[in-house]
């Protein structure tokens, strides 16, 4: 990852924290998490809860994606790349690779 795609990563990051953060002080003390057929809730979360679970996700989904891609490369298989399957010739007969 080069310098400036890491500085735009860290600034969107922290940008989606700061905003969630400012954002979840206007949801209710008890938000719905689960709603049953009816339409009505019936599973609960706190918003302190609520706080923690988007804030791991938020952060903590993009910085296992950005690990496992980084990590890509050093795997033993043909450096990270994925080997290619010739399966024969294109629908208008051109040959593949």
């Amino acid at each position: 990852m080069n310098r400036f795609s890491l500085l735009m990563f860290s600034a969107l990051l922290v940008i989606t924290v700061f905003l969630t953060l400012n954002s979840i002080g206007a949801l209710p003390a008890k938000l719905a998490t689960h709603f049953g057929a009816n339409g009505v809730g019936d599973g609960w979360m706190t918003r302190e809860n609520y706080r923690l679970l988007i804030l791991s996700l938020l952060v903590g989904l993009p910085l296992l994606l950005v690990w496992l891609m980084a990590g890509l490369p050093g795997l033993p298989m043909a450096g990270g790349k994925f080997p290619i399957v010739n399966t024969g010739s294109h629908q208008n007969g051109e040959k593949l690779l």
